[in-house]
């Protein structure tokens, strides 16, 4: 796949870390940092999905809203029981 190269800016700090980690890993640092964006999008990608099929599984009426005082409740009367 080509690559295409994108302006990044990074606190002084983060580079430092990521140089040394770098030179552990045998690895440049542009690598590390694409490992990490894709893993950082991965997880996102991944959280948004769930919560856009949670919302449509609750509008379609498949699964239902328990209120915090609900979960409370329930939690407390499984607490006592044990």
């Amino acid at each position: 796949m080509p690559m295409i190269m994108k302006p990044v800016r990074f606190e002084e700090k983060s580079l430092d870390r990521l140089d040394k980690l770098a030179a552990i890993e045998d690895r440049d640092a542009s690598y590390l940092i694409r490992a990490a964006v894709d893993a950082m999008l991965d997880a996102h990608e991944w959280q948004v999905q769930d919560s856009l099929d949670t919302l449509q599984k609750i509008d379609s009426g498949e699964m239902e809203l328990v209120s915090h005082e609900d979960v409370k409740k329930r939690f407390q009367a499984k607490r006592t029981k044990n």
